[in-house]
């Protein structure tokens, strides 16, 4: 499983890629291997706040419909509206072309809450046992 160095995971399986105070947000290869194959996703649109721990969008699949819950707080800038219209794009390429949402974090001291990826393998690890 890919997981890369040079980005940050949260504890619901999105990665986030910082850039000063903004931050792209998506979903890992471990969640969408979970998922399987998703029909529809739903995003906020420009504008709208995220918060932390809360649902910001959702996805569903065959199986089941799964909230997307936010690494950070902070303001949507933009969404993979490509992603939207096409949910497959986000399982051929999910650390950069499959990238959810861009927003400005609010809260910069949230950002010491996710985990390296070295952590964040251990911890699918321990989840997968």
């Amino acid at each position: 499983m890919n997981i890369p160095e040079d980005r940050l995971y949260s504890d619901f399986h999105l990665w986030v890629s910082l850039d000063g105070h903004r931050a792209t947000i998506g979903l890992t290869e471990y969640a969408l291997e979970e998922l399987g194959e998703i029909d529809y996703i739903q995003l906020p649109e420009p504008g709208e706040s995220v918060a932390k721990d809360q649902a910001f969008g959702l996805v569903e699949t065959s199986k089941a419909v799964t909230d997307l819950v936010a690494p950070l707080s902070g303001t949507v800038a933009e969404s993979n509206q490509a992603v939207q219209e096409s949910p497959p794009l986000l399982m051929e390429d999910p650390y950069r072309s499959g990238w959810l949402i861009v927003a400005t974090v609010s809260d910069p001291r949230e950002i010491a809450q996710l985990l390296k990826a070295q952590a964040y393998a251990q911890a699918v690890e321990r989840g997968s046992d």
